[in-house]
């Protein structure tokens, strides 16, 4: 029997969004959204990443340079953690083979509405271009999963097209 996954309190992660408002002034892509679908990208890649190895390629220098007093890095670093092993508890390899049409991922997704775009255009928050390109559900999320196989991209190598592997891999891109 697997364990049921655990999802993330209110109060974690409300110390998730306040880490990423504050490496957002370092970095324009981090939010709690994107950030989500990076971390989730490496825990279920194909090789163990630490949050450690992860930060630097997934961050640059931002990490260092928002989180710089070591008490300071040291609480920052228990909230990335804090998500890290619910996105790990919900992507249990196990748990996913033994009920692979369960839900488990609660990925932390922002829904803007359209009245919601119009108000921050109406305040001048966003111009006609952002609004045009405003996310839809989830999009940020992927953005996340795709900046995280980009930045470790040699783990993620697609088997040849004569192997076994190369047929089940193409049915599970098709399932996309």
């Amino acid at each position: 029997p697997t364990m049921e996954p655990r999802d993330s309190s209110d109060a974690e992660i409300e110390a998730l969004d306040t880490l990423c408002e504050r490496l957002n002034g370092f970095d324009e892509r981090v939010s709690t959204e994107w950030l989500d679908g990076g971390m989730a990208a490496l825990i279920a890649g194909p090789r163990a990443i630490t949050p450690e190895e992860a930060l630097p390629a997934l961050l640059g220098d931002a990490w260092q340079r928002a989180f710089a007093d070591p008490t300071d890095v040291d609480q920052a670093m228990a909230t990335l953690l804090a998500r890290w092993k619910v996105l790990a508890s919900q992507l249990d390899a196990e748990a996913l083979f033994d009920a692979p049409d369960e839900l488990r991922l609660v990925p932390l997704l922002m829904e803007f509405s359209d009245a919601q775009r119009d108000k921050l255009l109406a305040e001048g928050t966003i111009d006609a271009a952002q609004a045009a390109s405003f996310p839809l559900l989830g999009e940020v999320w992927a953005i996340g999963v795709l900046d995280a196989i980009q930045s470790f991209s040699e783990d993620w190598s697609t088997p040849p097209t004569d192997s076994a592997d190369a047929a089940f891999f193409a049915d599970c891109l098709n399932t996309l």
